[in-house]
């Protein structure tokens, strides 16, 4: 097969996996941190914005890009076009790389499709997040890095495969795994000629990973360590030996958590894992040995698997040093999942390439693309499809209580999310910076408006999830009623892990809302809503009625100076 003739057909693979791809990026429901995601993008004032990249674990290339995109507007898919253009390319870039490895010419585009129509691919694809922005760099990086393997200049290859691997890294810091990988894997083809011009290979080699390591450190001082820690909602992925679990078993558990990740068939037992894992070490034993031979194609190769070996070694090392999780969710190992494809492509290659029918050949790749689509098929057609947006009855029950909006509106950082998502098409200002009133230090406040149609969100920066019952909130609240002048202020608070309903709890909890709320001369108003799950109040400044006050007609709030 000509060359052109591969590009194309590799063109054509990937245009086909861009189907699956935008029908779920215009269709599927975007999760919580997807919108946390547009939310910072969306600041208008460029300190906030920085403020919040700052604030975030992950870098800010996604979000630099993520603004840029939202100038074309404000759908989902829209929101996602990032991942999907980049899930896009990394499929043809995936079977360009899977063309340096290759002996037979069938194995680059089904690299392609194998990687295009895999669901793990085409779920990251559709995140609004980072991943698959950075494993894309991260591959045509590596498609560059596999040139420099034997030692000469290669400048061009070396160019794009430092400012790639930089790219990548200002994308998700996953990528310092891949830099690493590649360090060594240099390194030790460097000692492999050492009596071929090895001081050359030394000083390319250097002044190739030099800028990586120059800019990954500098972002390392200037970022990731401010976020050095393990996440609550990652502990399961992380070792810690006063949970009572053995390392052994940390490394089983979380080691079948990832091939069930990556794998159309789940492996649910212990034995049923056994077995696999039995499977995998004879798989990776198989290649080493079909790929012995002193060929170029077999040295990329060689490269190929130590990259993803080492990679593999680093998150395990993550895991257990509480560095990064290890075997945790899906986008954070997905850096693993296009070389994994890659290497079980290079097995079939090599299988292949002893074969000397050319019919048979051309039967075993029709049946390993028939295999291919048969999966991808069953694994998207079962996938769940959800378009309702997160707490959408949730936002429904706060629209019924209040039918016109509020003239203010309060929300923790958990419910700003939730709240933004329903209101993401309307225009965003910053109003006020947070502890530019003495009054109130630790809240920000928004105009957001849409047409004739306006109000205040008052965002408060230190309570992650209100505790209604803290009589310190009410004291806040009355604060900034009183100091911003507003007419009343509306609670959207939702709890993220409510207690089971109760209406007895619900009566007793609006009592004492009641009560903290008098403590502090506010009136609630009714209607409300509160429950074990939501807190939908009015407040409004004293002096109160003898009974729950009814709503007051709404007034443009104008914020004083």
């Amino acid at each position: 097969m000509r060359k052109h003739s591969k590009a194309q057909l590799l063109i054509l693979i990937s245009l086909a996996a861009a189907i699956p791809r935008i029908y779920l990026g215009a269709t599927q429901h975007i999760d919580y941190d997807g919108y946390l995601h547009v939310f910072i993008a969306m600041q208008n004032k460029w300190e906030i914005f920085w403020q919040e990249c700052q604030a975030d674990f992950h870098p800010p290339l996604f979000y630099l890009l993520l603004k840029v995109v939202l100038w074309f507007g404000r759908s989902a898919l829209i929101y996602r076009a990032i991942s999907i253009l980049t899930g896009v390319g990394s499929v043809f870039i995936v079977g360009k790389v899977a063309e340096k490895l290759s002996l037979w010419r069938y194995t680059p585009a089904i690299a392609a499709l194998a990687y295009g129509f895999a669901l793990p691919s085409i779920i990251i694809s559709n995140e609004v997040r980072s991943y698959m922005l950075c494993v894309f760099f991260v591959l045509v990086s590596f498609y560059y890095f596999l040139d420099i393997l034997d030692g000469r200049r290669h400048l061009k290859s070396r160019i794009c495969f430092a400012a790639f691997a930089i790219i990548g890294i200002g994308s998700h810091y996953c990528a310092f795994f891949y830099v690493f990988a590649c360090g060594l894997v240099a390194g030790a083809y460097g000692l492999l000629s050492f009596r071929h011009k090895f001081l050359n290979r030394v000083v390319s080699d250097l002044a190739t990973f030099l800028p990586i390591v120059s800019v990954g450190g500098l972002m390392y001082y200037a970022h990731v360590r401010i976020h050095a820690g393990i996440a609550n909602h990652l502990l399961d992925f992380y070792f810690q030996p006063g949970r009572g679990e053995t390392l052994t078993g940390f490394l089983f558990r979380n080691a079948q958590y990832l091939f069930n990740s990556f794998s159309p068939v789940e492996v649910k037992t212990s034995a049923g894992f056994i077995v696999v894992l039995v499977g995998l070490v004879v798989a990776a034993s198989l290649t080493v040995y079909v790929i012995r031979t002193p060929l170029p194609e077999n040295a990329r190769a060689s490269a190929m698997m130590l990259v993803t070996f080492i990679i593999l070694g680093s998150t395990i090392a993550g895991g257990i040093l509480g560095w990064y999780p290890f075997g945790g969710y899906l986008r954070q190992q997905f850096i693993l999942f296009p070389f994994t494809v890659t290497w079980g492509c290079v097995l079939l290659d090599r299988s292949a390439n002893v074969i000397s029918d050319g019919r048979f050949k051309t039967l075993l790749a029709a049946a390993v693309i028939l295999l291919i689509v048969a999966v991808s098929v069953r694994q998207f057609s079962r996938f769940p499809k959800d378009s309702t947006d997160l707490y959408s009855s949730e936002m429904n029950s706060f629209r019924e209580t209040f039918p016109s909006h509020p003239a203010a509106v309060y929300v923790d950082q958990f419910s700003l999310i939730l709240f933004f998502i329903y209101h993401r098409d309307w225009d965003w200002q910053f109003a006020r910076y947070s502890g530019s009133n003495p009054a109130v230090p630790t809240l920000q406040i928004y105009r957001v408006s849409k047409g004739t149609k306006q109000f205040l969100l008052v965002r408060d920066k230190t309570r992650w999830n209100a505790d209604v019952r803290d009589p310190a909130l009410y004291t806040d609240l009355a604060a900034v009623i009183r100091s911003q002048a507003l007419p009343s202020i509306t609670t959207f608070c939702i709890r993220q892990f409510p207690q089971p309903p109760d209406n007895q709890k619900n009566s007793a909890l609006k009592n004492q809302i009641i009560e903290s709320a008098s403590a502090v001369k506010l009136c609630v108003n009714e209607p409300s809503l509160v429950t074990t799950l939501t807190t939908y109040i009015e407040f409004t400044d004293g002096p109160c009625s003898t009974k729950l006050q009814s709503r007051l007609p709404l007034a443009p709030v104008l914020l004083k100076p």
